[in-house]
């Protein structure tokens, strides 16, 4: 008699997280603060400001737009960005922490890829049992 594991697929939504929300406007505020203290002609400091504005507008509501979707299955690790699946595999330089998740993967497409994962994205159970399921599936693959 064989003994076959039977695993429940995995599906997450990531939601928008907090954290990187800050992140990305404390690191525009920091670069809006060096623009300011340097020594270049107020012409140019004025660029510079409407560069950097510009830029956290753009970069705010792109990522607003964006929804990712996470699966495991029998197919294996597969991520949908705005509800197109592509089968993924996940790369060992995957760092996991509590506070984020830095996920390596590949595709077909491109040969390396990041997705930056924080806790507040998923609900803490889900955020652990995706801990979980990729300390697994990587000792598997090892």
């Amino acid at each position: 008699m064989s003994f076959q594991k039977h695993q429940l697929p995995l599906r997450l939504t990531l939601n928008e997280s907090k954290h990187f929300v800050h992140l990305i406007a404390c690191i525009h505020t920091l670069a809006l603060v060096a623009s300011l203290l340097n020594n270049l002609p107020i012409s140019l400091k004025g660029l510079l400001l409407l560069a950097i504005t510009c830029h956290y507008y753009i970069y705010s509501t792109r990522q607003k737009a964006k929804h990712y979707r996470l699966e495991y299955n029998e197919i294996g690790w597969q991520l949908a960005e705005n509800d197109e699946f592509l089968t993924i595999e996940i790369l060992p330089s995957t760092v996991v922490s509590r506070m984020a998740i830095f996920l390596h993967y590949k595709t077909e497409h491109k040969p390396i890829n990041a997705l930056v994962i924080f806790n507040d994205a998923l609900v803490a159970d889900d955020y652990r049992y995706l801990i979980t399921k990729l300390k697994i599936t990587q000792s598997i693959h090892l």
